[in-house]
């Protein structure tokens, strides 16, 4: 996945600790937010005056996201006002309550029923086939594009448009949890292989506190073998007793996206001579086990840099699914299980016999 970085404000926060990320509570914006408002004022009218809790809200907010300062809406499930907890319960309400209007409907509307199921039968084939037609064009478009040139036309593109990479970057975030150190280097590695690695890159290690003290020395031994071959490269921490906060990638990512717009603050700050442009600036966030091409950050500062600014700026890209070092682990999980079925289904046969 990837997506030009949002703006967050002019203000640059340079808070480094998880102490001081508590104590900022400025924000750039004094005016509020149009949307913001907008969107407060129908939900008051619908939900009332509890539903916007703003004082509930900053109280249960955690580092990752008043450390940055102004982040725009905050909207979060672990919010404690009625929209909140009324949209944690909708996955559920959605999942059990269709289970439940079938078997209603099979002792009191068995025709019913039976036009549901073949409502969700035909869009589960629909969905089906919709997804093999795309794989095979997915396929053919993948195959066609790594048979180009892309260093060559990424000079071709910059001899044409000279300064066109100014203040480009790209920024790739790694959160992992108790991966092996060779696995996550061999990561590192790939990622040092692309052509746009030494001048463009900048690699975020999101190591978890909870890991212990061994996650610090990880990131410190990854960081001393690779951080010449990029442009930068750091590592984030993300603390484990954030309030509201459930332990997972996605917090975990979220606390390094926040390192990040620091860091980039506090790069901006230092290299004036640079005309930046955010909305030059990738964000990717991959697993400790992918491997990228070595193309695939020049094809897509190319498609980029070709977009107008603004498109740039909404732009968000899932990139195809990259070859995983993991695959042989879970090809002999697959045929594990494979075979556990058989001989479960065969035991079953030769018992009813």
């Amino acid at each position: 996945m990837a997506a030009a970085l949002p703006d967050e404000g002019k203000r640059v926060f340079r808070t480094t600790s998880a102490e001081s990320a508590r104590n900022v509570s400025e924000t750039d914006s004094d005016n509020g937010n149009v949307f913001d408002n907008v969107f407060g004022s129908i939900k008051t009218a619908v939900f009332g005056s509890d539903a916007i809790d703003s004082a509930a809200q900053d109280k249960n907010r955690g580092d990752g996201d008043v450390g940055a300062g102004h982040v725009g809406r905050y909207i979060s499930l672990a919010n404690p006002d009625s929209v909140s907890k009324m949209m944690c319960h909708v996955p559920s309400v959605l999942v059990f309550g269709t289970l439940g209007l079938l078997i209603t409907l099979a002792f009191t509307w068995t025709t019913g029923m039976f036009i549901i199921i073949a409502i969700l039968t035909l869009n589960q084939f629909l969905w089906g086939l919709q997804m093999g037609v795309l794989t095979l064009i997915g396929r053919g478009r993948l195959r066609k594009a790594v048979e180009e040139n892309w260093t060559k036309k990424w000079q071709d593109f910059l001899k044409k448009n000279p300064n066109a990479d100014e203040g480009m970057l790209h920024i790739v975030v790694l959160p992992n949890y108790k991966e092996d150190e060779e696995m996550l280097g061999q990561t590192v590695d790939n990622l040092a292989g692309a052509n746009m690695a030494g001048k463009y890159m900048v690699v975020v290690l999101g190591m978890e506190q909870r890991e212990g003290p061994g996650a610090k020395e990880k990131a410190d031994r990854l960081i001393a073998r690779h951080k010449h071959r990029f442009h930068d490269m750091f590592a984030t921490y993300h603390p484990p007793d954030i309030p509201g906060e459930i332990a997972g990638k996605s917090s975990n990512t979220q606390w390094s996206f926040r390192e990040v717009q620091r860091w980039y603050g506090n790069f901006v700050s230092r290299n004036h001579e640079i005309e930046h442009d955010i909305s030059k600036v990738f964000l990717t966030v991959a697993d400790a086990d992918s491997l990228h091409h070595q193309d695939y950050f020049t094809n897509m500062a190319l498609q980029g840099l070709k977009m107008s600014q603004g498109h740039r700026m909404r732009g968000n890209q899932s990139a195809a699914a990259p070859k995983w070092m993991n695959h042989q682990a879970a090809l002999r999980q697959l045929i594990i299980w494979t075979t556990r079925m058989c001989l479960l289904s065969n035991t079953t046969r030769l018992a009813r016999t």
